[in-house]
């Protein structure tokens, strides 16, 4: 079935917007050409589905053998229905699901209603309003997959109420949720407040030569605070589904802020964030632990080959991609004693990634894509590597007393991914 699906893609070469797109941009549907349906008076029915294909090869120790050798899979990564409906200029309700092995798992529910011709209300279970890659849909995002530092794809979305504020040179996302990340809202001590605020001064009536580069230009800040109940926190895990380092439990107070810029032109886009994730681990035994603290800054940048591509309701061809990324694991400040030593309560494993991907991405239609991506890994603590082969001096697999551990790297990653949209 999968076949099918994909050859109709390439063949309709009509351009779709995404429809996860307009999450963070409400008026976007206005522009673009969906296949809709009529019901009633003004309202308007569209269905779209789309999905991705990821195959990839990296060196894997096994664990009980200590044997290396390569890891290789391929699977259908992400597969989605989408469900829009309009009424007239004012009412908007929306439903996501991913598809599963054996059912349809909702990721978005929600209702919209345009209280001001610049305010825009949204009530459900959408994407919370922090960060940038985080709140972009699957193929409106130039990367096959996101950077380290957003964390798991499912931890996007969120429940509760959510206000959108558009002017000509800033838009102000706020919103009130949950902090459960769950499809059913969980015993949280209090909602998470959340928010995001864009500044895109040459967004609208941008004339000449500088407004026209400028135009696709912004620059944004987010932040989030709230409380929640014993949970996972952060995740460290590669593209190719390698847990580096696994989830400490959190307890209590979740703050995170995140800074952006992207500027999109049609030679090259460039863009970049610096996130910064604080999760406390309070009253988890009889006194506070040193909370887990994960921070990470990415920079990406796609340029068309020369001779290889062009401009064609859309872009087409061979597009040159990279990215070079950060990020660091740890339990941030240490405790001071009263005579001045410092002291680390339940340490947890320190350790900064470091990566570089580059490839290429064919833009075959505007239903499309095809990656090809070679990723560079550097890990601070051997151990952490995929790859790591305990030493045949060590007793264990526990490091022996007084060692300590240096960068390992490049782990080489190789990635084939084809996403499609129908």
């Amino acid at each position: 079935m999968l076949i099918p699906l994909i050859v109709s893609a390439l063949l309709m070469g009509q351009t779709f917007m995404d429809p996860e797109s307009e999450q963070m941009d409400p008026e976007t549907a206005q522009k673009e050409h969906f296949p809709r349906f009529t019901f009633g008076q003004g309202g308007t029915l569209s269905i779209r589905a789309y999905g991705a294909l990821k195959g990839y090869t990296f060196p894997q120790t096994d664990k009980d053998s200590q044997e290396r050798g390569w890891h290789s899979n391929a699977a259908f990564s992400i597969g989605k229905v989408s469900f829009r409906y309009k009424l007239g200029e004012d009412f908007t309700a929306r439903m996501d699901a991913e598809l599963g092995t054996d059912r349809l798992e909702p990721q978005e529910l929600w209702f919209q209603y345009r209280a001001l011709p610049s305010l825009f209300l949204r009530a459900g279970r959408f994407k919370s309003p922090f960060g940038l890659a985080q709140v972009e849909g699957y193929l409106e995002r130039p990367f096959p997959d996101a950077p380290l530092i957003s964390g798991n794809a499912k931890d996007f979305y969120d429940t509760g109420f959510m206000f959108i504020f558009r002017s000509s040179l800033a838009t102000l996302y706020g919103a009130a949720v949950t902090g459960s990340r769950d499809v059913a809202p969980s015993s949280n001590e209090e909602p998470d407040a959340v928010g995001r605020l864009l500044v895109h001064p040459f967004k609208k009536g941008s004339t000449g030569t500088l407004g026209s580069l400028l135009r696709d230009f912004h620059v944004g800040v987010s932040g989030s605070t709230g409380r929640g109940p014993s949970r996972n926190g952060f995740r460290g895990r590669t593209p190719g589904d390698f847990t580096y380092t696994p989830p400490a439990t959190i307890r209590g107070d979740h703050r995170r802020f995140g800074v952006e810029a992207q500027w999109k032109t049609p030679w090259f886009y460039v863009r970049g964030e610096y996130q910064h994730d604080e999760m406390a681990r309070q009253g988890l035994a009889s006194f506070d632990y040193e909370p887990y603290v994960v921070k990470g800054w990415y920079v990406e940048t796609g340029i068309p080959v020369p001779g290889l591509s062009r401009r064609k309701n859309g872009l087409r061809g061979l597009e040159f991609m990279g990215r070079f990324e950060q990020i660091s694991h740890g339990d941030g400040e240490k405790s001071t004693d009263i005579s001045g030593i410092q002291t680390d309560i339940a340490p947890l494993t320190e350790i900064d990634v470091t990566a570089l991907t580059l490839g290429l991405a064919w833009h075959v239609s505007a239903n499309i894509r095809l990656y090809f991506m070679w990723q560079g890994m550097w890990f601070s603590d051997p151990r952490q590597a995929p790859d790591f082969v305990t030493p045949d001096d060590w007793t264990s697999s526990t490091a022996p007393v007084g060692w300590k551990p240096t960068t390992h790297g490049p782990v080489h990653h190789f990635f084939l991914w084809t996403t499609f949209r129908i």
